[in-house]
């Protein structure tokens, strides 16, 4: 009897570590993805489209590909009323709002600083989680939170000026996405398959950007072929297939231990554009990635030792 129990700790166990893994290896893929976005982006947009007409376009090509894609994996559309209204609640955060306010927070504010604050959105989620529903945080991640905080502090060029403005828009960009991380973890709709969770986002969020648009009537679409292929580039990659990974992965690991390995993207980038663009980071960027990077180890080990007991008792 007590070596059946072993064995069946034993068993639950490895699943637990497969699980952890599985989940980590689908956020770091995502940040991989999300990483390239700020690169691609800054090219097309360097050629004459407005932000917000980008997002549009993104979001937009991205629920195209999901419509064609969801019938070919065998995926329905069929939602209940109850998954309708949370995605009409919560969708929108994964790219419509989110988007915009940190947009905005780029016309106040110089972008290092703006993107900084953004990525404040795993503080956000580890506090919701914690104060609402009741998730203990250990030494180990409320530490990870911090040096993955300070890093980002490194990596983002501060300099210049300081806005109010700017600083509450970029922080509600960070909090819209907190919920919407959360919500893909606790909402109505977080049983669905990740595809489907980010079919309907999308298109949410490219409701709310058409209408934005067409009242604001400022439409600056890509000029070149180089940047419509971009375009493709950016809503298959880095929203299709990024934001399904990162759905995957708060799955398996939660929603404050996947905030804060998503937390890899701005190191992806500052590598992507060191690669792509020759922009060289300086040594103090240097050093936030190194610890944004130490952030990551924490997490992985902490999990690891303890990987999903709770959930599988």
């Amino acid at each position: 009897m007590i070596i059946k129990i072993y064995m069946t700790d034993v068993v639950c166990l490895k699943k637990g570590q497969k699980s952890f893994l599985a989940g980590v290896i689908a956020v770091s893929a995502a940040s991989v993805l999300f990483g390239f976005l700020p690169i691609w982006c800054k090219q097309v947009l360097n050629n004459g489209t407005d932000s917000q007409t980008l997002v549009l376009i993104r979001y937009g090509f991205a629920t195209v590909i999901l419509g064609v894609l969801l019938p070919l994996f065998k995926i329905s559309f069929s939602i209940t009323k109850k998954q309708l209204v949370a995605f009409m609640m919560f969708g929108i955060f994964s790219g419509g709002v989110t988007s915009y306010f940190l947009s905005l927070s780029y016309t106040y504010m110089y972008a290092g600083i703006a993107t900084m604050l953004h990525f404040s959105y795993p503080v956000f989620v580890a506090l919701i989680m914690s104060a609402f529903f009741r998730e203990r945080l250990s030494i180990k991640i409320i530490a990870a939170v911090l040096i993955a905080a300070l890093g980002m502090v490194l990596m983002a060029d501060i300099k210049g000026n300081f806005s109010p403005v700017g600083t509450a828009f970029a922080i509600l960009s960070g909090l819209m996405l907190a919920v919407y991380i959360i919500a893909t973890k606790k909402s109505a709709f977080s049983t669905l398959p990740p595809m489907k969770i980010v079919f309907y986002s999308c298109l949410v969020s490219t409701v709310f950007l058409a209408v934005k648009q067409v009242i604001g009537g400022n439409i600056h679409p890509p000029a070149t072929k180089a940047d419509w292929i971009r375009m493709v580039m950016i809503a298959l990659l880095c929203t299709v297939v990024a934001h399904s990974l990162l759905a995957y992965g708060i799955h398996k690991l939660g929603a404050t231990t996947g905030a804060i390995i998503s937390m890899t993207e701005p190191l992806i980038s500052v590598i992507a554009g060191a690669i792509i663009i020759n922009e060289v980071p300086s040594l103090q960027a240097v050093a936030g990635c190194a610890l944004v990077f130490a952030a990551l180890i924490i997490v992985v080990l902490n999990g690891s030792k303890k990987p999903e007991q709770k959930t599988e008792k």
